[in-house]
């Protein structure tokens, strides 16, 4: 068992172009705001009513670009999110760690606020600029766009099973591949959801990680979603595991390109809220 439990998690899935390309930045941003703020206040509800929260922190691999050009201040997307999340509008944004920004969020704030047992993160990657850049990557293959948003919950106890690292050779994904399988030597059953990658770098991963449960390769529908891959995996594994489901063990892993890693066991029990928006029903 980890010592981490998933309470809620929600995907939404969006296209490219976001919307029109010739909106202001602050149309666009109002825009998103009524599409992520009642995913963020959703998710919330699931906190229990004596529940504390060390935060909700809101981190990107793609939308950092806005404000490294000065074109919108993080003070009115905050505003502009409370409108639809109200108390669980995010305090912060995060960018520093790309795709892995989760793991790391989840460190500092967790050891930042000892005995708070819950921390609420949202991973929004959208193409806001309608950049082609951001479309297709050698390594990442297809870009994927959305908005994932988890409420995690965790139990004080002498073992951690969070990792965050950095590879630093020039093989990245061969590195993630092995600190993954260091991380998992005696995970049992436990189930480890991978990213997104074409097929030729996944299987890479699946080569050295052979001996284990993975999750499917969902590039093909999803391209490459960021931060949020392990987290769709996790939903898309456990569609196909519904009937007479308890719980279930997972290892989270996201890589961004930089090198940065995070790899965390995660415990997904019978009634914790499973949705993606957009699809027919909640999981």
């Amino acid at each position: 068992m980890s010592n981490y439990t998933l309470r809620a998690l929600s995907f939404q899935e969006f296209k490219s172009p976001f919307c029109d390309p010739w909106l202001s930045i602050d149309d666009t941003f109002s825009m998103l705001a009524g599409s992520i703020g009642p995913q963020m206040a959703s998710v919330g509800a699931s906190m229990p009513c004596d529940g504390e929260m060390a935060g909700h922190i809101l981190c990107s691999t793609l939308i950092r670009e806005c404000f490294s050009f000065d074109d919108i201040p993080w003070s009115v997307v905050r505003d502009g999110l409370h409108d639809y999340a109200g108390r669980f509008t995010p305090s912060v944004f995060v960018n520093a760690y790309e795709c892995a920004s989760w793991g790391y969020i989840m460190r500092y704030y967790f050891m930042k606020n000892p005995g708070v047992r819950f921390v609420m993160i949202t991973i929004a990657d959208v193409n806001l600029y309608n950049l082609s850049l951001w479309d297709e990557e050698q390594i990442w293959g297809r870009s994927g766009y959305g908005c994932c948003t988890f409420l995690i919950e965790k139990e004080e106890t002498t073992s951690e099973n969070l990792i965050t690292g950095y590879s630093k050779g020039s093989n990245i994904i061969m590195e993630f591949a092995m600190a993954i399988r260091r991380a998992t030597q005696e995970v049992g059953d436990r189930v480890v959801s991978l990213p997104f990658f074409p097929g030729n770098v996944r299987g890479i991963m699946d080569a050295v990680l052979k001996d284990r449960i993975v999750t499917r390769n969902c590039h093909e529908r999803w391209g490459h979603t960021f931060g949020s891959d392990p987290w769709i995996s996790i939903l898309e594994h456990i569609r196909t595991q519904q009937e007479g489901r308890g719980m279930m063990e997972f290892t989270a892993c996201s890589l961004a390109l930089n090198g940065y890693y995070s790899i965390l066991d995660i415990d997904v029990p019978h009634d914790a809220a499973l949705v993606l928006i957009g699809d027919t029903a909640a999981i």
